[in-house]
């Protein structure tokens, strides 16, 4: 399946575009809260009303998709019931303080994307939420990650260390110093270490499993301008403005597969063809069928070579 193109920008932390902070998992203020300490809007970064929808006026130039709804611990909220309270829209977009998820519209037509990065999204591998595996707890899906790329390579030690720290960057950075690490062999068995860490993440946590399934079919994006992998290669920022991007995006089409596969858990699922460069790896024993099935599905999807 061959990835959508679209462009890209590092600006991240633009709290004035209140967009850059597209989803997080704490509790959301009350209404009062918010309007007694919502910021004053300014003239290039405000919500204003057009037809049926609110578009971003802001010197950013990200008119290409526009806001237009959000979705609060798995319910949907139109952007237009939410007119009169267009300040505290913009409070909670740019704190990022509700459990909260910006759908994006192309224009008049369906097209809806997710952008998401940082941890403060329930879409990141660093968004702190835990879940259990083979009877052990992680404390977020980057661990489990790694985790699971040391075990395949027999670096128990390193495997130990991943497991005593709470910090995804240092998680991640135990995970470069795996001896005997081979890129060509851990490409399939990451796919299948994703699908495994997803399905549990969000199968063991309901609120946030709400979130995932009332995205509906719009495109998940990890909008990592410092990742062309798992990410798209580029900001949120430019994804908005509808600039083109070549990252693949495996987290988001991964992330995506594994939404289809909740929306219908009891799909009858054929057996798993045997794969070689996956059988060799310690993490096949605790993966269900579905999710080797559903791993080796996106392999093929990614174009991956398997050994």
């Amino acid at each position: 399946m061959a990835p959508t193109k679209r462009k890209a920008d590092t600006s991240e932390d633009r709290p004035s575009s209140s967009i850059s902070n597209i989803s997080s998992s704490s509790k959301s203020p009350t209404d009062k809260q918010q309007q007694q300490s919502s910021p004053s809007t300014t003239k290039n970064s405000i919500y204003k009303k057009r037809g049926q929808r609110f578009v971003v006026e802001d010197s950013t130039n990200m008119e290409k998709f526009i806001p237009c709804a959000i979705i609060k611990e798995g319910e949907l909220v139109d952007l237009e019931l939410e007119g009169k309270k267009n300040k505290i829209v913009r409070r909670i977009l740019k704190e990022a303080k509700g459990n909260i998820t910006i759908y994006m519209r192309e224009g008049d037509n369906d097209k809806r994307i997710v952008p998401f990065f940082r941890e403060a999204s329930i879409f990141s591998n660093f968004h702190p939420v835990t879940f259990n595996v083979a009877s052990r707890e992680f404390c977020c899906n980057e661990q489990f990650f790694h985790y699971c790329k040391a075990i395949s390579f027999g670096d128990r030690a390193i495997a130990d260390k991943i497991m005593q720290t709470k910090s995804p960057k240092s998680q991640k950075l135990l995970g470069r110093r795996i001896e005997g690490f081979d890129p060509s062999l851990w490409e399939p068995i990451s796919i299948l270490a994703m699908v495994i860490g997803l399905m549990r993440k969000f199968q063991q946590n309901e609120s946030i499993r709400k979130d995932l399934l009332a995205t509906g079919d719009a495109e998940l994006i990890e909008a990592s301008p410092f990742d062309a992998k798992w990410g798209a290669g580029i900001g949120a920022n430019q994804i908005i403005a509808g600039e083109d991007w070549e990252g693949t995006n495996f987290l988001g089409r991964t992330l995506m597969a594994v939404r289809n596969q909740l929306l219908s858990p009891n799909e009858e699922t054929s057996e798993a063809p045997p794969v070689n460069s996956l059988s060799s790896s310690p993490i096949t024993e605790f993966a269900t069928n579905k999710e080797l099935c559903l791993a080796t599905s996106l392999i093929n999807d990614f174009g991956i070579v398997l050994k």
